[in-house]
């Protein structure tokens, strides 16, 4: 455990204190852990919170205070339910429902850095 704070101590140190200078012609990558919570219709088919999820980002400086860049990630819902009843216009279903939604959203991004 005492590695574990050690280590974690040591990249929060490195990346805290660097200042990071960006020029016209640079780029940034980003890579990030997301969790999401479904709403509207989504909490309706899926209603379980989501812990599994990705992204990234990738931005071009224009000029020295100017970015634009492309953001994409993949959020994994699922929920499962025991003894489920779904009906429909000839009949119903009775059993165990497993439910699955992938969303993969992909942005298109402008950034204005003020300094």
């Amino acid at each position: 455990m005492r590695m574990l704070h050690a280590l974690l101590a040591g990249v929060l140190l490195i990346t805290g204190t660097g200042v990071g200078i960006a020029r016209e012609g640079d780029w940034a990558v980003t890579f990030l852990y997301s969790m999401a919570s479904p709403t509207g219709r989504t909490d309706d088919y899926v209603g379980q919170y989501s812990w599994s999820g990705f992204g990234g980002e990738v931005s071009y400086y224009v000029d020295d205070h100017n970015t634009i860049g492309l953001t994409s990630g993949w959020q994994r819902f699922d929920a499962f339910y025991r003894d489920a009843f779904a009906t429909f216009p000839s009949g119903a279903v009775y059993g165990s429902q497993v439910r699955y939604l992938t969303s993969v959203p992909l942005l298109i991004t402008a950034t204005h850095i003020m300094g």
